[in-house]
């Protein structure tokens, strides 16, 4: 007598059985179904009992029993018991309260892009700041401000503020011997400064072209011993 064959285990998806429950409400009979998915009576038996919680599961996480031209599945296609009923109760309430508020809650995968993307604007934020040339305030500036911030401070009846008080003006001191350290330098450098002298108009008591060179002079001597 040859062995029997064991059957194999079929495992049906949560859209299989909300398919399995709609056909047996349809009148199909309880052997055509365990015919049309590979299944024993007693599976269909505990889908029946269970009916009630993969239906709520199947809103909770919309799952959808339909399937397309393919016949792919939509949906989740498990119902895996999580450890903590609590815990996985309150974070769907959260997720209910934050789509009903129109807030976007991404995924591990959207989260993960997200973070890359805001990494490459901030090293790129990052390269042009370093290529600015930064500018320094003129020193007027900064001692016109120092002085703001002292006359505040000294009106200010906030005890931690007023001890800044001494500070600020250490740095007014500092700031005006910068200013005269600068002015003199200034000083310095335009006293040393090369001077170039400006070209001066040419001036002539007759209008007589002075001789340049020595056949000038010779023309001039032999115009003078023929006139006498």
């Amino acid at each position: 007598m040859a062995p029997k064959e064991k059957k194999k285990h079929v495992h049906l998806s949560i859209a299989d059985k909300l398919e399995l429950l709609k056909k047996l409400e349809a009148g199909a009979s309880v052997s055509r179904v365990c015919e049309i998915y590979g299944v024993k009576k007693q599976t269909v038996s505990d889908i029946r009992k269970a009916k009630d919680k993969l239906r709520n599961y199947a809103l909770k996480f919309n799952v959808d029993p339909t399937k397309d031209k393919k016949g792919v599945i939509h949906g989740r296609n498990h119902m895996r018991q999580p450890q903590s009923e609590t815990l996985e109760e309150a974070v769907f309430k959260w997720y209910v309260q934050q789509r009903s508020v129109k807030v976007n809650v991404l995924s591990t995968e959207e989260i993960a892009e997200a973070v890359l993307v805001g990494k490459q604007s901030d090293d790129s934020r990052s390269s042009d700041e370093e290529n600015e040339v930064a500018i320094k305030p003129k020193m007027s500036l900064v001692r016109e401000s120092i002085d703001i911030l002292l006359n505040y401070v000294d009106l200010c009846d906030n005890y931690n503020i007023q001890g800044y008080y001494e500070h600020l003006h250490t740095l007014r001191e500092l700031v005006i011997r910068e200013q005269h350290k600068r002015g003199k330098q200034t000083k310095l450098d335009t006293f040393f400064k090369r001077k170039t002298p400006e070209p001066q108009p040419s001036t002539s008591k007759d209008s007589s072209v002075a001789p340049t060179s020595a056949s000038d002079f010779i023309g001039i001597e032999s115009e003078d011993s023929d006139s006498e």
